[in-house]
């Protein structure tokens, strides 16, 4: 009966701290999201500015079409260009992200069967805006070369009186891509796709693991500082009745914070839309069970912690190394892959309970349901073994007596 008084009275509390629950649900729910709207935002107010310059009056159709071009890809980027056209080599880089020449001979070298048409490209160094364009002049003219080779060699063949396959001449070997899975099975393309979204589920991750932190260092320290803890303790049954309750109201509002963060990273997703990532319906569950099990394991590493700490500052500083091991175990999944560690290193990370909730998700994404199922497992363990640590850590005397 006392839990449940314990657990009433710590959501009524709860429902009356409006500023722990907006912080809670907007910080997940948003994260993604303002990166990605940010950082959409500051590109389509960066402003590029691009010459085009032909020295040969013969080029200047070519390049009235790449500046054409330019300014049609750029604009699909969200940057805004300022592409000008212009004939002669420029006086001077100077107030140009990127310059593009079409030197003398180019038109003449274009037309020709044998020789190459240069086309120079210089680049503002430091300018991300600068090397986005970079890359869009590298697209066109990729196609504007591959196209032209089999002109040419259509060409050739005709002048050769003989019939050839423009593509068995320019490319006579090619790469025949497949996917397969740890079990040897073939996958489609569809999992390197699902593959690399985990990725960026299992960095989520992080926006989860803080609103569990705080919430817990002040549901145990607030009530010594706030002075209500010795009368919790004295109407308690028993201290694992006062903790099980702080720690399920601790876990009820992280997994509001959980639900947030999926609703997030599903929005993220819709927004940015990466190429190459495919969000699909089982990988969302994975995340949400993952952030679900991180939610209550990161409750209970934090209350042993909480129940040691003198005041709340001391719990979340104390707390924060907490945050930030999970911090750089999700950062570390965007570009490692945790099962190709060498044996020791594996089993060190296996030591870090975060490290278990990112291999439930990868684990799934690679069709290992036992594997996944077994760190879930192991991150079950983690939690019970943290709560037994809290209820020893929760010593009424120490509670009270605590030096700040």
């Amino acid at each position: 009966m006392t839990f449940r008084v314990i657990l009433w009275k710590e959501l009524l509390d709860l429902s009356r701290d409006r500023r722990t629950l907006a912080s809670t649900v907007l910080l997940p729910l948003l994260g993604l999201p303002l990166l990605a709207a940010l950082t959409g935002a500051l590109t389509g107010v960066s402003r590029v500015s691009v010459g085009v310059f032909y020295e040969d009056e013969e080029a200047a159709g070519f390049a009235g079409w790449l500046a054409g071009q330019l300014n049609a890809t750029l604009a699909r980027w969200g940057l805004q260009t300022r592409v000008a056209v212009a004939r002669g080599p420029p006086g001077s880089l100077a107030g140009y992200d990127v310059v593009v020449l079409l030197p003398r001979g180019f038109a003449a070298n274009y037309t020709s069967l044998d020789r190459v048409a240069w086309v120079r490209v210089s680049v503002l160094a430091g300018s991300p805006a600068a090397e986005a364009v970079r890359g869009a002049v590298e697209q066109l003219i990729a196609a504007v070369s591959s196209q032209l080779a089999r002109e040419r060699v259509e060409r050739l063949a005709s002048m050769a009186g003989v019939e050839v396959d423009p593509g068995a001449v320019l490319a006579p070997v090619r790469v025949s891509l497949g996917y397969h899975r740890p079990t040897g099975a073939p996958a489609p393309g569809e999992a390197a796709e699902a593959a690399a979204a985990a990725r960026v589920l299992e960095f989520s991750l992080a926006f989860a693991v803080n609103p569990a932190v705080v919430y817990v260092s002040d549901a145990i320290v607030g009530e010594r500082e706030r002075r209500t803890i010795e009368a919790l303790l004295v109407a308690a049954g028993s201290r694992r009745s006062l903790l099980a309750g702080k720690i399920v109201a601790s876990a009820l509002l992280g997994l509001v914070a959980a639900a947030a963060d999926t609703v997030g990273v599903v929005a993220y997703f819709k927004m940015v839309a990466p190429a190459g990532l495919r969000l699909t319906p089982g990988l969302i569950a994975a995340h949400a069970g993952a952030t679900a099990i991180l939610v209550v394991m990161t409750a209970s590493l934090t209350a042993p912690v909480a129940a040691r700490s003198g005041s709340v500052r001391a719990a979340q500083a104390s707390s924060f190394a907490i945050l930030m091991l999970a911090l750089a175990v999700y950062f570390a999944a965007l570009t490692v892959d945790f099962l190709k560690l060498e044996g020791w290193v594996r089993l060190a990370l296996y030591l870090v309970p975060f490290t278990h909730l990112a291999l439930v998700i990868h684990r799934y994404v690679m069709g290992d349901v036992a594997g996944m199922l077994l760190h879930a497992a192991a991150a079950a363990a983690f939690t019970a073994a943290s709560l037994a640590a809290a209820v020893k850590a929760f010593d009424s005397e120490k509670l009270i007596l605590i030096k700040k």
